[in-house]
């Protein structure tokens, strides 16, 4: 998770311009995934299920007005 903030970090300290997105870092150390999320929009973690996909894991969205 470290890792992953700090490139997004790196990124936003970089940008050359400016406007709204969205940045999703995601990263995986032998068994740990590590992610960092910068923006409104989250990102899921999905597996095959027996008859769809499932949501292991979600990140909590965050809004701001």
């Amino acid at each position: 998770q470290d890792c992953a903030l700090e490139a997004t970090w790196r990124a936003d300290r970089e940008v050359e311009s400016f406007g709204a997105s969205t940045i999703t870092v995601a990263f995986v150390r032998e068994s740990q995934l590590g992610a960092a999320n910068l923006g409104d929009s989250g990102f899921m973690i999905l597996r095959h299920g027996k008859q769809r996909l499932e949501i292991v894991e979600r990140s909590t969205e965050q809004h701001h007005r």
